[in-house]
């Protein structure tokens, strides 16, 4: 992957770890691991698609609850210990919700294209994952809820954006360009 976001993606996580540590050490003691913090995370993201198109207020509030249990619960792991178990998890809770946000916006939209961007989604993921994160790929998950999140008041000031489709071809071009790098970092290590 490229070293540069690489290490700004660290000092950021360092950072916010420092920040948060004594809300990690008080979560810990209230016994709110890493990994039930995933579960969190994953349960407020699931509820977040759910309402999305449907409630725009509480899909929202839990797509703000999912990223911030999210990231909580690197800083815990951080303080308690990472574990192997852990990473797969916060893996597959993250990419559980990009995967069924790009399918709800597929039937929302009734536009295949989405399902095009799922496919890549898919391919760069499972590559991670098979070689054991070796071919890391980009997430396009944040960048989608930010961008659902803004689509009120883009509706309320009646701009000629479509946000739903800017998300799905956000997480379509970041797929993308994860393909690319694993290719890259494939080839150099031939």
């Amino acid at each position: 992957m490229d070293i540069f976001w690489n290490r700004i993606i660290e000092q950021f996580r360092e950072k916010r770890s420092k920040q948060f540590a004594p809300l990690a050490t008080f979560l810990l003691k209230i016994h709110l691991t890493a990994n039930r913090l995933t579960l969190l995370s994953l349960l407020f993201g699931v509820c977040s698609i759910y309402f999305l198109f449907n409630n725009y207020l509480l899909f929202f509030v839990f797509g703000l609850l999912h990223l911030i249990t999210d990231g909580l619960d690197g800083v815990v792991a951080r303080v308690q210990g990472f574990s192997s178990y852990g990473k797969y998890l916060d893996f597959l809770s993250d990419r559980t919700i990009a995967i069924l946000c790009l399918i709800k916006l597929g039937i929302y939209l009734q536009d295949y294209y989405v399902f095009i961007a799922l496919a890549l989604n898919l391919l760069t993921h499972s590559i991670s994952i098979l070689s054991k994160f070796k071919y890391q790929s980009l997430y396009s998950r944040t960048f989608m809820l930010v961008i659902l999140f803004l689509n009120l008041p883009a509706v309320l000031f009646i701009t000629k954006l479509n946000l739903p489709v800017i998300a799905y071809l956000t997480a379509g071009v970041i797929s993308l360009y994860s393909l690319v790098l694993q290719f890259k970092f494939w080839l150099e290590k031939r």
